[in-house]
């Protein structure tokens, strides 16, 4: 038997639901036909074939086809149990919802090393713009993430453990806007994957123009994004944020205080950490 990995995104990951066709006492099978997908090598699992799906992804539960009928005749006396993720793991997502709501120029306010106020806090943006169009991934160690250096023969080799089996990771620079400011984010590989809703690997393209963005990077800007932030103990450098997660929503999260709206001094320099958050 073989496995494969799919990854949905965005709405085709949200709606998709069992609960009304799969009893957990009984194991029934469901058969899934999933179309539109893009096949690809996944990087993070040793070049192993995967599937990512795409704005024309579809998918179907129980098809009445043909193809299934082997599926359905296997299985049919035998219980399926499908593993899904513990109620309190789903839980603690939604807890990160009642975080305080911060917007850019509250956030520029905070003393990192007030501990009264330790954080996190919840911030929207819209993203405006992508600041770092020519250099928005690296090549890293697939081991220890870190930037590999490209050697003479144009391999890539890491300085740290001298692994010469490496990976495109995001590092990612953008703009993000509230009523309030602006201020420069950086997401790293695992949150820039969940908004740009591709992996890094399908979007490197050695012969095109380094200074044109790829079409799936293009389609965040403009976008509204909620981050659950944290300042650092570097936090005194300057107006930008250091990224764990950013989730797209479909509607406001934050009322705009109009007395927040006034301007704030630059001179505070903030480094944020975030942490996962459920869309709104």
């Amino acid at each position: 038997d073989s496995i494969l990995k799919i990854t949905l995104w965005g709405d085709h990951a949200l709606d998709f639901n069992i609960d009304n066709i799969y009893d957990p006492e009984a194991g029934n099978l469901i058969v899934c036909l999933i179309v539109g997908c893009t096949p690809r090598e996944d990087m993070k699992d040793n070049g192993k074939t995967a599937l990512t799906g795409s704005p024309a992804c579809a998918y179907y539960f129980n098809p009445n086809i043909t193809e299934a009928r082997p599926f359905y005749n296997r299985f049919k006396n035998v219980p399926i149990y499908i593993q899904r993720p513990l109620e309190e793991e789903t839980g603690s997502l939604v807890q990160e919802i009642s975080l305080p709501e911060k917007t850019i120029a509250a956030l520029d306010q905070i003393d990192p090393f007030n501990e009264e106020e330790p954080g996190p806090f919840k911030c929207a943006v819209t993203i405006v713009s992508i600041t770092n169009a020519t250099s928005w991934w690296y090549m890293s160690c697939r081991a220890c993430k870190k930037k590999a250096e490209q050697q003479i023969n144009s391999t890539y080799k890491c300085p740290r453990c001298q692994s010469t089996n490496t990976v495109p990771r995001y590092l990612l620079s953008f703009i993000g806007r509230d009523d309030t400011g602006d201020a420069k984010f950086f997401a790293y590989d695992d949150e820039a994957s969940k908004m740009i809703q591709k992996d890094c690997d399908t979007l490197v393209n050695p012969l095109a123009p380094r200074d044109v963005l790829p079409r799936p990077l293009e389609n965040i800007i403009n976008k509204k994004f909620v981050l659950s932030v944290n300042l650092t103990d570097d936090s005194c450098k300057g107006n930008s944020f250091n990224l764990l997660y950013a989730s797209q929503t479909r509607t406001p999260v934050i009322q705009i205080d109009n007395d927040s709206s006034k301007e704030t001094s630059q001179s505070k320099m903030r480094t944020t950490i975030a942490t996962t958050l459920t869309t709104a």
